[in-house]
């Protein structure tokens, strides 16, 4: 078992990103954060695209001034 993990981090209103496995492996399982935990952002998708990777949305409830930061987890099996 191996954990791949992404960000990105800007200022847009929505942000939505994915994470592969390595060649050879299957995603299992994933998950995702922000960096802003005041409940201005939700997390309104994740599950996996395909056979080997995991996609997160999220969007800003309220405006958030400035950037801030979502970050992608896959749990990846053999």
């Amino acid at each position: 078992m191996s954990k791949r993990r992404g960000s990105i981090t800007r200022s847009s209103n929505t942000k939505t990103l994915t994470v592969d496995c390595p060649e050879g492996k299957k995603v299992a399982g994933g998950g995702g954060s922000t960096s802003v935990t005041t409940g201005q952002i939700a997390l309104f998708e994740s599950r996996p695209v395909d056979g080997d990777t995991w996609q997160v949305s999220a969007a800003e409830n309220n405006s958030v001034s400035g950037n801030w930061t979502l970050t992608v987890y896959a749990t990846c099996i053999s």
